[in-house]
């Protein structure tokens, strides 16, 4: 079976083409474009073909060829593109948009049209935003990347995220989050999900968190989910990062791993051999990791002019914002441990053949909000981590097709697709980071107008997407009243800053241990003994101990 994503883009494209607002386009009953002369990675992961002609007639191409081997219609608009390169439009698989107020959540999206991202596998965001968006459109304020839905996350009652919202203070949207009781309430909502959402894929979470104990999804449960996922024709992909979890996971049939895993992974390990064996594909999310580096570790970042064209002064303000980084700091040294671990185990699933995708995992909040930039940097870290260029533009383009179920009509630039390209100025193969020297996108066969893309920061001129005189955008706010019952100490803020990063902080003010038993989870969770971890340890022993 498969399914269909939600069309923002294409149904309003008549709309939009009478507007002129964001297409350029031939003013043809028959719209035929030709690129002729670039270099084409067409994402099959063939050698590239020198001096191609790709022909497109209104939103299909209809051939691909050297120069010289056929000849094009005539009447068509010519792209002369000598000395540039053409690869696929690339996917982003794993997103969160929906969490955000609706003007941010189109600032997003069109954020990955910026960027060359034309289709995205998001959890909610059609629900929760949909009619807002359409409005948007046929306004002839916005045009999206063709959006995959997975519908609400999938967790257990009380399980992850829900502990990690209420520590950063945000709100729980049931819209985006459904909590499973059993494995009679798993099918039922499977199959809700593919009557009333059309998902094109279904996130489920089986996460314990380690020593925070987060309630979690029995197999049983699980495993009822995955099978009645797979009997309407949908496959599953799982947040699971603790090992005892992924192979829960592995062993209820899952099709692919979200994020990175809490202890490297190395070749000899029973859990990279099952990944490989049973033919399951890994999302390493690197730029999650990475996450808290951007804003200490990479200055460079923000002087990219692609970057400051794209990501609203608002984002940028707040990622600087003294108490976010206060808060951000606190986890440098863990985040640093966790990004370099991740490129490891790349190397490692990529050496044994493990199916490796792309995505972000991008949520909006300071240091995680350059969408669509985003998956730009996730190919470089990939290469950086030991992958070959090739392999990465195909793993961002055929295989997160193949995915979705959408092998026929996108990822590739093969005659009979959808025309989805880039024609970049470099060439990502000499180096990956030239994935971002876009000149042009091409989305179902029109030209995009990047740099006239109206909601690329909707919050310059104020909110005048919607009229809304308050915006919702992520935070990292920790619950005040929370923090408020701490007794005051020399390690409080250390404790606060640290703490909630991961989990409320009524997981600490709801117990008492001894001082073993701290230094078991504060050393479990920094991942060594430290001078910082002895300054937690004394002020929980001190005020929370036993």
């Amino acid at each position: 079976m498969k399914r269909r994503p939600f069309h923002f883009s294409v149904i309003g494209a008549v709309i939009l083409l009478s507007a002129g607002l964001f297409w350029v386009s031939a003013q043809q009953s028959r719209s035929l474009l030709v690129i002729e002369g670039a270099t084409l990675i067409d994402g099959t992961g063939r050698e590239p073909i020198p001096n191609a002609v790709v022909v497109i007639e209104n939103d299909r191409i209809q051939a691909v060829f050297r120069h010289g081997e056929q000849v094009y219609p005539r009447g068509a608009r010519v792209i002369q593109a000598q000395g540039k390169t053409i690869i696929p439009a690339l996917f982003d698989i794993d997103t969160h948009i929906a969490q955000q107020g609706l003007e941010a959540a189109a600032q997003a999206l069109t954020n990955y049209l910026y960027h060359g991202i034309t289709s995205i596998s998001d959890t909610g965001v059609s629900i929760v935003h949909g009619e807002g968006l359409e409005r948007l459109k046929q306004e002839g304020k916005l045009i999206s990347p063709r959006i995959f839905e997975a519908g609400p996350t999938l967790t257990a009652v009380g399980g992850h995220p829900i502990p990690v919202n209420r520590a950063l203070g945000r709100a729980i949207d049931t819209r985006t989050l459904t909590q499973i009781e059993g494995p009679e309430d798993a099918v039922q909502q499977v199959q809700r999900y593919v009557r009333e959402y059309q998902v094109a894929t279904i996130k489920a979470i089986l996460e314990s968190g380690g020593d925070l104990h987060y309630p979690r999804m029995t197999l049983e449960t699980y495993k009822a989910l995955v099978d009645e996922a797979h009997r309407q024709g949908m496959k599953v992909y799982t947040h699971a990062s603790q090992l005892s979890d992924v192979r829960d996971a592995l062993a209820g049939g899952v099709d692919l791993i979200a994020h990175g895993f809490a202890e490297e992974l190395t070749a000899q390990s029973d859990i990279a051999q099952m990944i490989v064996q049973q033919k399951v594909s890994w999302l390493p999310d690197i730029n999650n990791a990475e996450s808290s580096l951007k804003i200490f570790d990479h200055p460079e970042i923000w002087d990219d002019p692609t970057l400051l064209k794209s990501v609203p002064a608002v984002y940028i303000e707040m990622a600087h914002d003294p108490k976010v980084l206060a808060r951000l700091k606190a986890r440098l040294e863990r985040s640093r441990r966790s990004h370099q671990m991740r490129m490891r185990t790349v190397k490692v699933l990529y050496d044994m053949g493990a199916n490796i995708l792309v995505g972000t995992d991008s949520t909006g909040a300071p240091h995680r909000m350059f969408y669509g930039w985003d998956i730009h940097r996730e190919l470089e870290h990939l290469v950086n981590a030991g992958m070959k260029p090739m392999d990465v533009i195909v793993a961002a383009s055929r295989k997160a097709a193949e995915y979705l179920g959408q092998e026929k009509e996108l990822g590739t630039v093969e005659a009979g697709k959808i025309a989805d390209l880039l024609i970049l100025s470099g060439n990502p193969l000499e180096d990956i980071r030239n994935s971002r020297t876009i000149e042009q996108v091409i989305y179902a066969g029109r030209l995009i107008d990047r740099d006239n893309l109206p909601m690329l920061d909707p919050f310059k001129e104020g909110l005048v997407a919607t009229g809304k005189e308050e915006q919702i955008i992520t935070d990292q706010a920790v619950e005040e009243n929370l923090v408020a019952r701490f007794p005051p100490g020399p390690a409080k803020e250390l404790v606060i800053n640290q703490c909630s990063g991961c989990h409320s902080l009524e997981v600490i003010l709801a117990q008492a241990k001894g001082k073993a038993e701290w230094e078991a989870t504060v050393y479990g969770m920094l991942g060594e003994r430290s001078q910082q971890g002895e300054a937690i340890i004394r002020y929980l022993g001190e005020h929370f101990g036993h």
